[in-house]
């Protein structure tokens, strides 16, 4: 497996796997629910689920993403296309009105889920591969982080970098994630440290 996340209400979980598919579980019966989602050609190494729970994010090593139903499983729309290598980390904004997306690339694309368009070009600022994305919990805020070994934070309304990357780790940052308030940023790399900043001194 490389993706695995909750519904928002707990009652189903979706799985990407390296044969090219992804898999919605009844919790509670341990079974599969609704249609395998099929459709990518590379392994899927990143899935999400909308805040409403409505649909499934995937993204690939054939560098798409997709949309999917998120109670059936069946395609939602045509495929993501903008990377142009692999699909790494997705992440949905708390309002549900975008989809974030990153990779081997180094970018960060936004999609709009309504429309399944691009939304503004894409975000640049790292030196290699993105590993990992999050929004703020009030989605005015996203965070990036990289093989290159920082974390950046992003202005939401403007799509530009907030002040400098987030230096101190000396190995590839595979983790980012916001505390419930808003107001700590954890980074997790592969130097086996956990760094906690402030996200007021950085904005």
């Amino acid at each position: 497996m490389r993706g695995i996340a909750f519904h928002p209400d707990g009652s189903l979980l979706v799985t990407g796997s390296d044969d090219t598919t992804a898999q919605l579980w009844n919790v509670r019966t341990r079974q599969p629910a609704g249609a395998t989602m099929t459709g990518h050609s590379g392994a899927v190494r990143a899935v999400g689920f909308h805040p409403r729970g409505t649909l499934v994010g995937t993204g690939s090593q054939d560098t798409t993403a997709r949309l999917w139903n998120g109670m059936t499983g069946l395609a939602s729309g045509a495929a993501l296309f903008g990377h142009n290598s692999a699909v790494r980390t997705l992440a949905f904004h708390p309002a549900g009105v975008l989809l974030a997306t990153a990779g081997d690339d180094a970018s960060i694309r936004l999609w709009d889920t309504n429309t399944r368009a691009a939304s503004g070009e894409p975000l640049s600022g790292h030196s290699e591969p993105v590993l990992a994305v999050a929004f703020s919990p009030d989605g005015t805020l996203m965070a990036s982080s990289s093989r290159d070994g920082t974390a950046r934070l992003w202005d939401n309304t403007t799509r530009a970098p907030i002040g400098n990357p987030m230096t101190g780790h000396s190995g590839p940052v595979h983790s980012v994630a916001f505390s419930p308030d808003g107001t700590l940023l954890a980074t997790g790399s592969a130097d086996n440290t956990v760094r906690l900043w402030k996200v007021a001194d950085h904005r």
